[in-house]
């Protein structure tokens, strides 16, 4: 005798966004509706992306804080909540209220309006100010940048420029022999 396979119950949420856009066609105002469905549960969940804003707020939270020498822990602990609500927070994955991001800047001794620079187009001469604000808050950018800063001798900082771009590069050519033969083998 064979157990015949009872399907397994799934739950989950339904989302439904919803847009509202208008269009003039000619012979008057047109709404249009767009919808985006989707079901979020642990295993096919539509992806929420973080707003492009809570991630220019959480990597000014990184660059502060490692300008100001302050590790994650000592900002939760300071706030009073955890260090991995720090890492989500710089990782915009979760949005920083408005009296948490009051009470940080106090923390960290800037306005408010700090977290927020870089928004403003054109600020970092033709490069997105996103790019500039991902590239600062890589892992020992601000030291290497400060350390970078403290040699007078403009040759040997160009020397040193020369050397981290040489490396990169070495690093991704490595990089990509390494995905040819993970894909060859």
């Amino acid at each position: 005798m064979c157990c015949a396979q009872i399907p397994t119950r799934r739950t989950c949420r339904i989302e439904i966004d919803i847009e509202i856009v208008g269009i003039d066609d000619g012979r008057g105002y047109v709404a249009l509706l767009l919808f985006r469905v989707g079901c979020r549960d642990g295993a096919t969940s539509m992806k929420k992306r973080p707003d492009p804003i809570d991630v220019l707020v959480g990597n000014n939270v990184r660059i502060l804080r490692l300008e100001k020498g302050f590790s994650q822990s000592d900002i939760a602990a300071r706030l009073g909540i955890t260090f991995q609500q720090i890492q989500k927070y710089e990782k915009g994955i979760n949005r920083i209220g408005s009296s948490r991001l009051a009470r940080l800047s106090q923390v960290l001794g800037v306005s408010v309006s700090r977290f927020f620079q870089g928004s403003e187009a054109g600020i970092s001469g033709g490069m997105p100010p996103e790019a500039l604000t991902d590239l600062l808050a890589r892992p020992y950018a601000i030291r290497m940048l400060k350390a970078l800063a403290n040699v007078s001798n403009d040759a040997t900082r160009r020397s040193l420029v020369q050397l981290a771009e040489s490396m990169a590069e070495m690093d991704e050519e490595l990089a990509q022999k390494h995905v040819e033969v993970n894909r060859l083998g």
